[in-house]
């Protein structure tokens, strides 16, 4: 199977890709002079590698670290599949992208000033081992770095609505709701919760440059996985019919979705705000 984005909408992506990594990149090496904020110890990372199954915001991810690298904000991009190798972009130009067998990341080299972005879908339950012997392994290889950072980005699957009368639940609470609450959890839920523990677990081991950002409902050009709403079938029909209609049901739903560019966004801005 291919996945095809459309390659007027996929340069407009990338661009704004680059855009907005110039601007963050800048601004945190120079940030405003106001109390509080030191540039000591500020540095930007300059080899990117991204570990990933075959999922929307993992082949989105590799293309952007890859522009990131062409438009000369980075030096190198790499990346690893885990499971079934991750397809491409056909209109995109991919030349000098280092591709690591899983099998290899442990003993794999890196040089300092590398980034990790795990770009992981709970849905694909059937890869938890890979994944958590792929941490291990990218903990192994990356032991004797001293500027090194990873984020974890997780494509979250469904969980059933906040308890009662609750409009949402904060991060601990949602791990104590997940952890504690659920009883009854499917394969993919307890990937997504063991991933979280296994995280934890390396942090208080003693490797605390990791982070940890779930991500709902992702959509954008490549992926519909907004799992209340289908924006397909919305965009379809108002072109066809000539009328935007949302709902036909008198009563307010709370969802909350995340673009593909701001969902890349959020996970390497957490490679720096996150330390």
């Amino acid at each position: 199977m291919k996945y095809f984005m459309n390659q007027l909408i996929l340069t407009d992506e990338m661009v704004l890709v680059k855009d907005w990594y110039d601007k963050f990149s800048t601004r945190y090496i120079h940030p405003p002079k106001l109390r509080g904020i030191s540039k000591k110890g500020r540095f930007l990372f300059e080899h990117f590698y991204v570990i990933t199954d075959n999922n929307p915001l993992g082949r989105y991810t590799i293309a952007a670290v890859k522009t990131l690298e062409t438009k000369g904000l980075i030096q190198s991009t790499g990346f690893a599949s885990v499971g079934t190798a991750c397809e491409k972009y056909d209109s995109f130009d991919y030349t000098n992208v280092e591709e690591i067998a899983l099998s290899d990341l442990g003993k794999h080299t890196f040089p300092e000033k590398s980034a990790f972005l795990f770009c992981v879908d709970c849905n694909a339950s059937q890869n938890k081992a890979a994944w958590f012997t792929a941490l291990d392994d990218f903990v192994k290889a990356t032991a004797g770095l001293k500027r090194r950072m990873a984020t974890v980005g997780v494509l979250m699957p469904a969980f059933p609505a906040a308890p009662g009368e609750l409009d949402g639940l904060s991060e601990r609470e949602f791990s104590y709701y997940m952890e504690c609450v659920l009883k009854d959890k499917t394969p993919e839920q307890s990937f997504c919760l063991e991933l979280e523990q296994k995280c934890r677990s390396l942090v208080v081991g003693g490797f605390s440059e990791i982070n940890f950002v779930r991500i709902e409902n992702l959509y954008g050009p490549d992926s519909n996985r907004i799992r209340q709403f289908d924006l397909d079938a919305f965009v379809r029909n108002a072109f066809e019919s000539g009328v935007v209609e949302v709902t036909k049901e008198d009563h307010e739903t709370t969802v909350a979705l995340s673009y593909i560019r701001g969902a890349f966004n959020m996970i390497v801005r957490v490679l720096y705000v996150g330390r």
